[in-house]
């Protein structure tokens, strides 16, 4: 939900945004179902967010990906640095 905040900083064009959450993006795309109201609430939250853009597809990326790898790094820095893990 960050990426598309932050992406309308940017551009209201065509994005897309890549997971290695098979689930996530699953439940994103429609192909799966929320049973969690918390999670439907999430749900319908990025989906508001998407109308902002003409348009937004959401991928799943392995965990090899170098990008995501990459993301997984930054992510334990500011946590580190945060004293949160």
């Amino acid at each position: 939900m960050n990426a598309l905040k932050d992406a309308i900083k940017y551009t209201n064009g065509y994005i897309k945004i890549f997971s290695d959450s098979q689930l996530v993006v699953r439940q994103i795309n429609g192909l799966y179902r929320e049973n969690l109201s918390h999670l439907l609430v999430l749900r319908d939250e990025i989906h508001e967010l998407c109308e902002k853009f003409k348009k937004v597809e959401f991928f799943h990326v392995g965990r090899n990906n170098p990008y995501i790898q990459k993301c997984d790094v930054l992510c334990n820095n500011c946590l580190n640095s945060q004293n949160l893990i």
